[in-house]
């Protein structure tokens, strides 16, 4: 960077797509960022790591966003990319910091939200997400909101779509947030 920097809030805000079991460590030398891979990293893989406001300057305190560094563990890089917007599903209106979740096409929809997702991503404060580094295969998408990707609160809000994505092909998706508790109840009674 071209000045002295500091983490901002790390543990939250950073990530890898797709995800992994142990961190990234870091080091900060005035400007520069040292990251040591994790042993768990997969061959062949495109990994996205993202910055999004996880560094800041140190004189100022300006946070910087939308800072991604994509690198492969093969000779190629996967670049085709999923986009779309997430949305509450009574308001329409769009909805920030929500995980956005791929799956193998051969999860059975009750070990999701129990199985660790094959790529991830965030809303922006648009309520908009983008997967920027996948490679030509089918997947289900999903969303959840909070810290984590477990579906273990019922204050947490879902959101299903029903069509398989395709890397480079499924283009301004949009997937609606519900209440996981009630509203599952609310669809189960209309049965």
């Amino acid at each position: 960077f071209n000045e002295n920097i500091d983490l901002n809030n790390w543990e939250t805000n950073f990530y890898t797509s797709p995800p992994l079991k142990t961190s990234f460590k870091t080091d900060i030398k005035k400007s520069n960022l040292i990251l040591t891979i994790p042993d768990n990293i997969n061959e062949e893989t495109t990994y996205c790591l993202s910055f999004d406001n996880c560094i800041k300057d140190v004189n100022e305190g300006n946070v910087i966003s939308d800072l991604k560094y994509i690198f492969s563990t093969s000779n190629v890089i996967d670049t085709l990319t999923i986009n779309g917007e997430i949305v509450d599903s009574y308001s329409l209106v769009p909805e920030s910091k929500i995980w956005v979740l791929l799956y193998d096409i051969s999860i059975p929809d009750s070990l999701v939200f129990k199985s660790p997702p094959l790529y991830i991503t965030k809303t922006n404060i648009a309520g908009e997400f983008c997967f920027p580094n996948l490679p030509n295969k089918k997947y289900l998408i999903y969303a959840i909101s909070g810290d984590d990707f477990q579906l273990n609160d019922i204050t947490k809000k879902i959101g299903l779509y029903k069509e398989t994505v395709i890397g480079g092909i499924s283009k301004n998706i949009t997937l609606y947030l519900f209440n996981s508790k009630p509203d599952t109840i609310f669809e189960d009674s209309l049965l």
